[in-house]
Parts: C-alpha cells; sequence; structure tokens
C-alpha cells in the first residue's frame, strides 16, 4: 500500500505507508565496565568491547565519555570483601560524581583480576 507526501517542493512522493510509521533506532544502550583494583589501577570496558587498564585521570576522561552518552556504569573493585584503600576511595569517589545510574557487580571481568604485569589493553584500531 502506497501514501502520498508532498515534499518541500510541493510535488508528490510515493512512501510505502510502512516507511512512514517506522519506528526510530534507539541508540545502542550505553555501558561503561569500571573495575578498582587493589594497587589503585582501573580497568575500563567500553560498550564497544574495547578494554584499557587506565589511572583516575584515564577515569575521568571516560566518565566524562560516558556521561556525554548517557551510559550506565558497570562497577565492580578487587577484593570487595574488605575495607578499601584511601587511594581507591578517592577514585571511587568519581564514579557516582559523574551522575549516572551505577550498578554493582558481583564477579569482576576476568580479565580485571590480571596481576599489574599480565594486564593488556585491546583497543579497536580506527
Amino acid at each position: 500500500m502506497y501514501a502520498f507526501r508532498a515534499p518541500v517542493n510541493s510535488e508528490l512522493a510515493p512512501v510505502r505507508l510502512g516507511e512512514m510509521f517506522k519506528r526510530k533506532k534507539r541508540p545502542r544502550d550505553e555501558g561503561l565496565y569500571i573495575h578498582l583494583a587493589a594497587d589503585g589501577a582501573v580497568f575500563i570496558v567500553r560498550w564497544n568491547g574495547e578494554q584499557l587498564w587506565t589511572d583516575r585521570e584515564g577515569l575521568r576522561s571516560e566518565l566524562a565519555m560516558a556521561k556525554a552518552a548517557g551510559a550506565t556504569i558497570l562497577y565492580s573493585r578487587e577484593n570487595p570483601e574488605t575495607e578499601p584503600g584511601q587511594e581507591i576511595v578517592e577514585t571511587f569517589k568519581l564514579i557516582p560524581e559523574a551522575g549516572l545510574p551505577i550498578k554493582l557487580l558481583k564477579d569482576p571481568h576476568p580479565e580485571a583480576l590480571a596481576p599489574a604485569g599480565e594486564r593488556r589493553t585491546i583497543l579497536r584500531k580506527s
């Protein structure tokens, strides 16, 4: 079935009815996984699968991008059953300050548990 709609130049152009009522594509659900390691390092997994190890400044940058995308934060911490050190506390404070929804994960990402010498960053080539 066809319908007609008038473009700006007033000529009639055929359009399928289904095209008129198509649901607008929702943006991909954005998420940012953040893991705070006991040694102060921060492990990030971006919504597109990229993984990187960074520091507090890198976390600030990642949180700014997540905020711009309206992302949800997925959070875990090394040794959650113990009291965190002051460096971890100070780093953690950045997360709720971003004003994004936060979901606490019971189990960390497997790569987040890698010893310092075996940590790796996986980024897509542009």
